[in-house]
């Protein structure tokens, strides 16, 4: 019986190079509310794919901080919590199984100075994939590299819409599976909501 887990997805490259290339504000009046986004705590919920397995979670991010030796980047820290869906295939049998997984990422994301309606940042996380009894009894240790646009809106105060993308890289083998298939590599793509606090 054979096992395998399929890696199609790709990282958004696009994204990063626009967080890069952000041209800075030169008028205060022009922040709006994105510039006071950058003081306030946030909480949002997101889906997406982390290479072929399907996941949904949760992220809680500090208030932004300038940092004095680059003028226009801000820093804040991101805890994101997942819980994600292997999906294995056995095509000798026809048959799909699904497995259940958590992780979690901690690191700092960064942003420049903010347009009045967007805000476009990048992320770099390390990341830690629990034991579970399904496909892997040994904790993962990883890293993720990402990129975003935040999209702020007047439908619900205090809130925005996001779309990010990324890569992870992580040590995770599914050693109960035949072939010990790696999991958590690969690139990944998020929809979420954001809310300030």
């Amino acid at each position: 019986m054979r096992h395998k887990i399929q890696r199609n997805s790709g990282m958004v490259f696009g994204l990063w190079l626009a967080a890069t290339c952000a041209p800075p504000l030169h008028a205060e009046e022009d922040y709006g509310v994105a510039a006071m986004r950058l003081q306030q705590y946030s909480l949002s919920l997101l889906v997406g794919q982390v290479a072929d397995d399907f996941t949904a979670g949760l992220d809680l991010t500090s208030n932004y901080r300038p940092i004095e030796e680059m003028p226009g980047v801000f820093v804040a820290l991101r805890y994101r919590a997942n819980l994600a869906i292997m999906r294995t295939v056995n095509k000798l049998e026809n048959t799909v199984k699904s497995f259940p997984y958590n992780f979690h990422r901690l690191g700092i994301t960064s942003t420049s100075q903010p347009h009045k309606t967007y805000r476009m940042y990048v992320d770099g996380d390390v990341l830690l994939c629990y034991p579970n009894k399904y496909f892997s009894e040994y904790y993962a240790l990883g890293a993720y590299f990402g990129a975003g646009i935040e999209l702020y809106t007047n439908l619900l105060n205090n809130s925005a819409y996001y779309v990010e993308g990324g890569y992870y890289v992580s040590d995770g083998l599914a050693e109960n599976v035949k072939g010990s298939p790696k999991y958590m590599n690969g690139g990944g793509m998020v929809l979420g909501w954001r809310y300030f606090l």
